[in-house]
C-alpha cells in the first residue's frame, strides 16, 4: 500500500462539466459500480434520474461519457430543495458536507449575477437534480478513490459566463472556444471549492490517466483529462479538503 497521499489532477483545456469529471474518473480508475453506489442514496431519497455510462470518442481521443438522464421534466427547485435532498439521503457525512458547500457556493454566485436573494433563485427543468447528482457524484467518487488533494490546470471557460467567472475569480482562466461556454456553474463550483492549486501539469509522476467526454463536438477533442497519482503534499497554511 502506498504511504503517500493520493492526488487528483484535472486538465480543463476543453472546459468542465460534472459529467466530464465523472467520465474521466471512471476512465482513470473508478469502477462503474462504485459510481452508481455513490449516487444511489439520492435515488432512494426520492430523486428521479439514471446514469448512462458508455465509451465515447472525441476526435482521436477515446474516453468515457457519463450522462444524467430520465429526470422528471420541468421541475422547479430552489437551493433549499436541493440541500434537503442531500440531507435526507444517507450519504457519508463529509460527502454531504462538501456537496452542500459546492451547491451553496454555486447558488450564491448565480443569485448574485441575477440580482436576487439566494432563496429566490429557481433551478428550472432538470437543472436542479442534475446539479445535485453531478456534485454528489464527483465528491463521493473522490472519496471512494481516497483522494486527499485536488489540483487542476488553468481553465478554458470558452465564452464567458458571469456566474462561472465569479466562481472562478481566484483561478487562472482563459477563453478559447468557437463561441460557446465550456464550463457549467456546478463544475465551476466544484473547481472553486475543491482545487487547492492550479499548476500547468500534474504535480506528480506516473499514475492512472482517464478521459471524460463532453456532450458537444468541438474543433478540439472535447475531453477532460484526469490524472490519479501519489505524492507529498506541501505543508498548507490552511487545512486541505478531505474526501474520506
Amino acid at each position: 500500500m502506498n504511504a503517500q497521499p493520493r492526488l487528483a489532477y484535472f486538465d480543463c483545456a476543453s472546459g468542465a462539466t460534472p459529467e466530464m469529471f465523472l467520465g474521466a474518473l471512471v476512465d482513470a480508475e473508478l469502477l462503474e459500480a462504485d459510481l452508481r453506489d455513490v449516487v444511489a442514496p439520492l435515488g432512494r431519497a426520492g430523486a428521479a434520474f439514471a446514469l448512462s455510462i458508455a465509451s465515447a470518442a472525441k476526435g482521436p481521443v477515446a474516453g468515457i461519457q457519463v450522462r444524467i438522464g430520465e429526470q422528471l421534466p420541468n421541475v422547479d427547485a430552489r437551493l433549499e430543495d436541493m440541500l434537503s435532498l442531500i440531507a435526507s439521503a444517507q450519504l457519508p457525512a463529509d460527502v454531504a458536507r462538501r456537496a452542500t458547500a459546492i451547491l451553496r457556493r454555486t447558488a450564491e454566485a448565480e443569485a448574485r449575477v441575477a440580482g436576487r436573494r439566494v432563496e429566490e433563485l429557481v433551478y428550472g427543468g432538470t437543472s436542479g437534480v442534475d446539479a445535485v447528482v453531478g456534485v454528489v457524484g464527483v465528491v463521493g467518487s473522490l472519496a471512494v478513490l481516497g483522494v486527499a488533494e485536488v489540483f487542476a490546470s488553468p481553465v478554458n471557460v470558452g465564452r464567458p459566463d458571469a456566474a462561472v467567472s465569479l466562481l472562478l475569480a481566484q483561478a487562472p482562466t482563459y477563453e478559447d472556444s468557437p463561441g460557446v461556454p465550456l464550463v457549467t456553474s456546478p463544475a465551476a463550483g466544484i473547481l472553486a471549492e475543491l482545487v487547492s492549486e492550479w499548476p500547468a501539469s500534474p504535480p506528480f509522476a506516473g499514475g492512472s490517466v482517464g478521459h471524460g467526454a463532453g456532450a458537444r463536438d468541438l474543433p478540439r477533442p472535447n475531453v477532460m483529462r484526469c490524472f490519479l497519482g501519489y505524492g507529498t503534499i506541501p505543508a498548507a497554511t490552511q487545512p486541505a479538503p478531505s474526501f474520506e
